[in-house]
């Protein structure tokens, strides 16, 4: 890194031990390369990868380019954003330890961006928190050092899905949701997150905006009907689809409010994989 070290240590007393770093050489080292738009092969994939280690971008990009993808690279969270919006990239890899923005803040910023939230992001860390990188919305988490295999099938797996779509399921019954994602993550084409009860629903909601919301309406605290008030007070979030996936037993006047605000109720009883996925395929194909 260009600086020094040194140590100085008397016995039964301990050590101490100094360093130096040339914080100008390491700055100018990591500032984001200009990208000139005529030395990109737009017939390839583009992909972006954010990372303020050298020598990670460069690994990547040597893992990229040999299989067939197009590069482009960002050091920090302003040139992140700037360079999603522009170039609008197949994919983003995303490492998490960062100075200023870290990777969480990068990663809320582009899924809350209409211009970004449908960019599928894999995180790349040595941050062990798969939980919170696909509770925020990244469709993969691998830890590093960076697994050229598992970086490429993730890839590879992606150039089959199509748009993936992000769909939430709120529900306070640990069984119920490990079912519905289950059912969800068989068809390649959504990612999952879970929320274990309203609050936590309504949390995860303000990290990311869902494409769709899969709500359960008996819940502690903060109940179904509590969640649907809080969404349509909003611009952001009015619009958001909702399916209903409840055992509760509904009177009249609940019966015409879900209809004025969601998309579908499913008796709990009467529900079926089949049916579950046909109404989501529908719902999301008005997006």
């Amino acid at each position: 890194m260009g600086g020094r070290i040194g140590v100085e240590s008397e016995y039964g007393k301990g050590s101490c031990f100094q360093f130096t770093i040339p914080i100008k050489e390491i700055t100018e080292a990591k500032r984001p390369p200009v990208i000139s738009p005529e030395a990109l092969d737009f017939n390839k994939k583009l992909v972006l990868t954010i990372d303020d280690e050298t020598e990670a971008q460069e690994i990547l990009k040597i893992y990229l380019k040999s299989e067939g993808y197009e590069v482009i690279q960002a050091y920090n969270a302003m040139g992140a954003m700037e360079l999603a919006i522009k170039y609008r990239p197949f994919a983003i890899t995303l490492d998490i330890i960062m100075p200023g923005k870290d990777g969480w803040d990068i990663l809320h910023e582009l899924k809350n961006d209409p211009q970004t939230k449908d960019i599928p992001v894999i995180c790349i860390s040595i941050l062990d928190n798969r939980d919170m990188g696909l509770s925020l919305g990244a469709i993969e988490y691998i830890i590093k050092p960076i697994n050229k295999d598992q970086l490429m099938e993730e890839l590879q797996r992606l150039e089959k899905r199509g748009r993936i779509y992000d769909i939430l399921i709120v529900d306070d019954e640990p069984q119920a949701v490990e079912l519905l994602a289950q059912y969800l993550k068989e068809e390649n084409h959504y990612t999952v997150r879970k929320a274990y009860g309203g609050k936590e629903g309504l949390s995860r909601i303000k990290e990311s905006l869902p494409d769709l919301i899969i709500l359960d309406l008996m819940m502690p605290e903060v109940d179904g009907f509590e969640v649907i008030r809080h969404l349509k007070k909003t611009e952001e979030t009015k619009d958001i689809p909702i399916i209903i996936v409840s055992a509760k037993k509904l009177t009249e006047e609940e019966v015409e409010y879900l209809n004025r605000n969601i998309e579908k109720i499913i008796r709990k009883e009467k529900f079926t994989r089949e049916y579950l996925l046909k109404d989501i395929k529908r719902l999301l194909e008005k997006i």
